[in-house]
């Protein structure tokens, strides 16, 4: 796994757990056990972390929406699958919903 995909992981993970304002870029770092300017190398600002896991979840959000369309064979049921993923994904990315994180 890529260190940039780490940063990710490890920020959706703290910011999940503590909210995007009590973590910093220094305490993600932290976290991995990187120095902060490795971080730096691939995100320039918290701003820059956020928006990229943003990106992350609008793009899981289209793909399992396109597989799941692309597969239709009963509406009714697939609506139901379709919703079921949906607040699925949004688990993961439950900091951007809670904390209404704005771009």
């Amino acid at each position: 796994v890529k260190t940039k995909d780490k940063i990710i992981a490890t920020s959706i993970n703290l910011f999940n757990l503590h909210g995007t304002k009590d973590i910093s870029t220094n305490h993600i770092a932290k976290e991995m056990g990187i120095s902060p300017g490795n971080l730096y190398y691939h995100f320039t600002s918290k701003h820059d972390i956020i928006r990229s896991i943003s990106d992350n979840f609008s793009n899981e959000l289209v793909s399992t929406f396109q597989i799941q369309l692309d597969t239709i064979s009963d509406f009714s049921n697939n609506l139901t699958t379709l919703f079921n993923r949906f607040f699925r994904i949004q688990r993961s990315y439950q900091f951007l919903f809670l904390e209404g994180v704005h771009l």
